[in-house]
């Protein structure tokens, strides 16, 4: 504990001394350790963890995004404990919000690494300056370095999948001179010819990408996982006769204002009463308390000043030995001077006295919590500033009787107002004027004196608790779009996403302002928030359907192709792919060579059994055949929808992109803007 006296000079005539004792105490941080930062360590340490589960085969998104939102649940169940300020932003705060920010980042990595596994961009072909960046160096790095194999063996120890030599022109029928030794030929080998000709007309329509192809996709799908290490790693680390006194002592003076002053404490302190008591009124604003939005009120404290003259009042400091007498305000005339903004008592400490001078001056001084109304536009909360009045009048004397001038200058109010500021919490005073008007009612006149005070909320607060964790939400759903819905349920990952972003923003209502005259500008982004995820999600269903079930669906109608296809396709880059025609033509053998068994006579013509079996066997190969061509040309027919799919969900995410970039480029340039002012 210290001690120190310094000055406080009240209206430049007198100065008084005040001695403040410094306190100094520290908080006891256990209940905050075990209940804030422990689980805190816990829920960041099984997100670490969490890059252990392979992309591949297990939803990580969804086992994140869960953790993401227990996570956020804690913080706002946990959020009484955390001090709410706005003169600064304590550093557990800061903490918290660089783990949310970890979290939200692990999880988009996610969502790219699971695009590189199972989605689409595997058919795009790798820059060779990516796959020498990352498969060489990056990999040496997090010790995943390429295994040297054998790309025969591995990739076809069986020898399987390639094309076997079938003598004939590529069209299905049979060369001039191997049709001739064919007649002579066991008819059991022609029958294994026409099988080979089947398998491999089976074989190139499965077979519908080239190696280099997989290995694109292998080379894809191992950066994926080096990111993923290396992200690992990286987050493990007039002038009047005297009073006469008999003696120069105290007891003398207040003798004489027994006998001369207090017995008219009850009529102004002039020598004619036409004359008008000049009152001069100022004030200290010592603390910005709160502000009710609801109910249009600002609570404040400030120190109120009035000085006057008694006219009949003077004595020769000399002669009584001071210049200056304190005196129970009671027994003085004091001036019925009120302020219009008041809707409450003053709840403040009483004082009972007031200081006089040698020349008859008063001087009232005292305390005030004010709670005045205020009418405060919230629009564009939190970064608002408000205006509120301070009118100051005589409740029942006109301008004849009492006149009101200011007692100091605005400017040095301000000052000394910043200076002697003591609480302002999430606001900040930022400009004072003041005005002198004169209302004329009931064919009189009175004074008033206006101050305007100009306060300006400290948006850092709700940035963090409200501006930040809503950006974080909405852009792990923006990046949820690089989930391909053909192998991921994207629907399951956005519901959940939706159902956190619900409760971030049930938890978080009492940080907003509730006013019926106008709706905040961030409950409107708020509410467009939710609106594009729910918008999304249902986007979401529909493109799944026509992943899935687009082959059962007729053709697409041509205005929908025209619109969705040539229009907005070329606006998101995204056009249909040409697939190259089938190469090869359905065999057609006519009639078996049959085989002649029998004496030289000619005997009876008849089948062998291994050219009845081998007939039954192309049977079976062809209508395997005609079932996969079958499904292929169903396949076909849905391509339509499919690619309208794709170019729906991507036409949204640039719509999606292109509102979160507007809105954070403007909430920082309210930002940067409100703190240059």
């Amino acid at each position: 504990m210290n001690a120190f006296e310094h000055p406080s000079v009240d209206n430049g005539e007198f100065t008084s001394y005040q001695l403040t004792y410094a306190i100094i105490l520290r908080r006891q941080p256990t209940m905050y350790v075990v209940n804030l930062l422990l689980p805190s360590f816990f829920l960041m340490t099984v997100d670490l963890f969490s890059f252990v589960l392979p992309p591949q085969n297990v939803d990580r998104s969804a086992f994140k995004m869960t953790l993401i939102l227990g996570y956020t649940v804690f913080l706002l169940l946990m959020n009484e404990l955390l001090p709410v300020t706005g003169n600064s932003i304590p550093l557990i705060n800061v903490f918290f919000s660089m783990c949310m920010a970890l979290m939200v980042g692990s999880l988009l990595e996610t969502i790219v690494i699971t695009n590189m596994m199972c989605g689409s961009i595997r058919d795009l072909p790798m820059p060779n300056w990516l796959r020498v960046l990352f498969l060489k160096y990056f990999a040496l790095v997090v010790c995943m370095g390429k295994a040297n194999s054998d790309s025969t063996s591995s990739e076809n120890p069986d020898g399987l999948g390639e094309e076997p030599s079938v003598p004939g022109n590529g069209e299905g029928q049979l060369g001039s001179r191997d049709g001739q030794a064919l007649q002579t030929a066991d008819p059991s080998v022609v029958e294994l010819q026409h099988l080979g000709e089947e398998l491999q007309a089976i074989q190139r329509h499965l077979q519908k990408k080239p190696d280099a192809v997989d290995q694109n996709a292998e080379d894809w799908k191992r950066i994926g996982l080096v990111i993923d290490r290396f992200l690992f790693w990286a987050l493990h680390m007039g002038p009047v006769a005297p009073l006469n006194c008999s003696e120069p002592n105290t007891q003398s003076l207040l003798a004489a204002f027994k006998t001369d002053i207090f017995p008219f404490n009850a009529v102004r302190p002039v020598n004619q009463l036409t004359t008008p008591t000049n009152i001069s009124i100022y004030f200290t604003l010592y603390a910005i308390l709160g502000v009710d939005e609801k109910a249009q009120v600002l609570e404040t404290f400030i120190w109120q000043a009035m000085t006057w003259r008694i006219e009949f009042l003077s004595w020769d400091p000399e002669e009584c030995g001071t210049d200056v007498v304190t005196v129970p305000r009671n027994n003085l005339w004091r001036p019925d001077i009120v302020i219009n903004e008041f809707v409450d008592k003053n709840k403040a400490p009483d004082t009972f006295y007031v200081r006089v001078n040698s020349s008859g001056y008063v001087t009232d001084g005292m305390p005030v919590k004010l709670k005045s109304s205020c009418n405060l536009n919230i629009y564009t909360f939190p970064f608002d500033m408000q205006k509120c009045s301070f009118t100051f009048h005589s409740y029942m004397h006109n301008n004849l009787s009492v006149s009101l001038d200011f007692g100091k200058a605005v400017e040095d109010i301000l000052s000394q107002s910043k200076l002697l500021m003591k609480t302002m919490g999430e606001w900040e005073l930022l400009d004072m004027t003041a005005d002198k008007i004169s209302l004329v009612s009931y064919e009189s006149t009175w004074d008033e004196l206006v101050y305007y005070v100009t306060l300006r909320r400290r948006a850092t607060l709700y940035v963090v608790n409200l501006i930040i964790p809503s950006c974080f939400l909405i852009t792990l759903d923006l990046f949820s779009f690089i989930l391909p819905p053909q192998e991921v349920d994207r629907s399951a990952f956005k519901m959940t996403l939706i159902l956190g972003y619900t409760v971030f923003l049930l938890l978080m209502n009492e940080l907003l302002p509730v006013t019926g005259n106008t709706i905040p500008l961030l409950n409107v982004f708020f509410s467009i928030c939710l609106a594009l995820m729910v918008a999304s999600l249902l986007e979401t269903i529909i493109i799944t359907n026509l992943m899935h079930n687009s082959q059962a669906y007729p053709a697409a109608p041509h205005w929908l192709t025209f619109i969705i296809i040539d229009v907005i396709g070329r606006l998101v880059c995204l056009r249909r792919k040409k697939t190259p025609e089938q190469g090869f033509v359905l065999p057609n053998h006519g009639s078996l060579v049959k085989m002649k068994v029998g004496d030289a006579a000619g005997g009876p013509e008849k089948e062998t059994e291994a050219v009845t079996e081998l007939r039954k066997l192309r049977r079976q190969l062809q209508d395997i055949r005609h079932h996969v061509f079958s499904a292929a040309e169903a396949e076909s027919r849905g391509d339509d929808w499919i690619l309208i799919g794709s170019i729906v969900d991507r036409f949204l995410f640039y719509l999606y992109a292109i509102f979160i970039s507007v809105s954070f480029f403007t909430i920082v340039a309210l930002w940067i803007h409100q703190e240059a002012v």
